[in-house]
């Protein structure tokens, strides 16, 4: 019977090592949620490193006998939270990319270049796409993703499987780095609404000093020009900034569970 027991709260840890990576590369990592990695190649994934990191690290077996059925699910739902909220920090780097994109995309009138993502399932503009894409080569070119899965490893030493911390109160700031990523993305984008914004004032008085000119005609190719010219020289400054938030991951990471401890 003792061994039953014994084997039972190893599945249970190996299943709540499971819940905390699967949430956490579904909604963070680019293989994770996109479309072209078949579901069930993502599962074993997963499950093969659960069982992995769980024999590694020499974890205890769960005393799933003391737990009753609500307990049981309280505790993959706090797996499942904490896996979520470890991958959301992750994704908004991506966002950014995206961010930055359509915005250029709006100040260049390529807004209305926009087209369903087969991978994803999300609409989103050419120059936002681009963007995304840009960012999830710089995370396997300069190898974030290994260090995001050491720092998961490492949540599995401070919080054990099956005692998972109550995430509710990193949610501020989570919607805090939301809110910081989503004000660097206007700043990226700034060189390109600025050139936009003189590109419009140019062609509001080339409309009131001669009528007769067509304005679509002159107005979307300047935008256009503009735009890209504009985003063209700040790329460089661009991808530092992608490289920046992409190196500074992990020890977002890190903080996140200290403040959870």
């Amino acid at each position: 019977m003792i061994g039953m027991l014994d084997v039972s709260g190893m599945i249970f840890g190996v299943l709540c090592v499971f819940f905390r990576f699967f949430a956490m590369i579904l909604v963070g990592l680019p293989f994770g949620f996109h479309s072209a990695v078949p579901i069930r190649i993502r599962v074993f994934l997963v499950l093969h490193l659960s069982f992995v990191v769980f024999v590694g690290l020499g974890m205890r077996p769960v005393a799933i006998d003391t737990l009753g059925p609500l307990a049981i699910m309280m505790v993959v739902g706090a797996e499942v939270l904490l896996g979520i909220a470890m991958g959301l920090i992750v994704r908004m780097v991506i966002w950014l990319g995206e961010g930055f994109g359509t915005l250029v995309s709006m100040a260049t009138g390529l807004g209305f270049a926009v087209s369903i993502d087969p991978g994803t399932g999300i609409q989103s503009s050419a120059i936002g796409k681009l963007a995304s894409m840009m960012v999830i080569l710089l995370i396997f070119a300069l190898n974030v993703h290994l260090n995001l899965l050491a720092v998961v490893f490492a949540s599995f030493r401070k919080f054990a499987p099956g005692q998972a911390p109550n995430v509710a109160s990193a949610g501020l700031g989570i919607a805090n780095l939301g809110a910081e990523f989503l004000e660097l993305s206007f700043r990226l984008a700034a060189p390109v609404l600025i050139v936009s914004l003189i590109a419009y004032l140019v062609l509001a008085v080339i409309t009131r000093v001669a009528p007769q000119l067509n304005l679509f005609a002159i107005g979307f190719p300047l935008l256009i020009v503009g735009g890209l010219m504009a985003m063209g020289l700040s790329l460089p400054d661009v991808v530092t900034v992608f490289i920046d938030s992409l190196e500074a991951l992990p020890s977002r990471l890190i903080s996140l569970l200290k403040g959870l401890s």
